[in-house]
């Protein structure tokens, strides 16, 4: 398992991504955040296609905003997934644009061996949550909270923190 330093990382994909878009991108990262513990780089291509895409597909005079945040307990979300990590990480990319960002990050979740696990509420709305796993993994990998309304775009990726030895609980 590779150790995976959100909060190093980041910064390198917007700095490669905004160096060749027009939109400017604007980074937060909150608090003390922790280590991924991931099988493969599946996460670091996923991210680096989905703010690629966010800053391509903006609005010009709209900045593309991510926050990266760890969330030590989601009550609600443990109960609707059944799963109860160490903490989560949370990265929220929030965009103005014409086109969303739900095809092409189901497509990329599916080219990176993904598969939708569920769908909450299952038919298309303004507001949805996705829940993607891993042909290997016991539970959800990555959960996706998407809003969309007229041009506004916010998804929230949410990330069980696990540790080296997967030490969190499914239900």
């Amino acid at each position: 398992m590779r150790a995976l330093d959100l909060a190093g990382l980041l910064p390198e994909i917007v700095l490669r991504v905004n160096d060749e878009k027009n939109s400017p991108v604007f980074l937060t990262l909150t608090g003390r955040l922790p280590i991924l513990y991931w099988n493969d780089d599946s996460l670091e291509q996923f991210l680096l296609q989905m703010i690629d895409q966010a800053v391509s597909k903006s609005l010009p005079e709209h900045p593309v905003r991510l926050a990266l945040i760890r969330r030590e307990r989601l009550e609600d979300v443990e109960a609707l997934v059944q799963i109860h990590p160490a903490s989560w990480t949370q990265l929220k990319i929030e965009t103005q644009s014409a086109d969303s960002l739900e095809p092409v990050a189901r497509e990329t979740f599916q080219t990176l061996g993904f598969r939708c696990e569920d769908e909450w509420p299952p038919e298309r709305s303004g507001c949805r949550f996705i829940a993607y796993s891993r042909d290997h993994q016991p539970a959800p990998a990555i959960l996706v909270w998407i809003q969309e309304h007229k041009a506004t775009r916010r998804y929230i990726f949410l990330i069980p923190v696990l540790e080296p030895a997967g030490n969190f609980s499914a239900a």
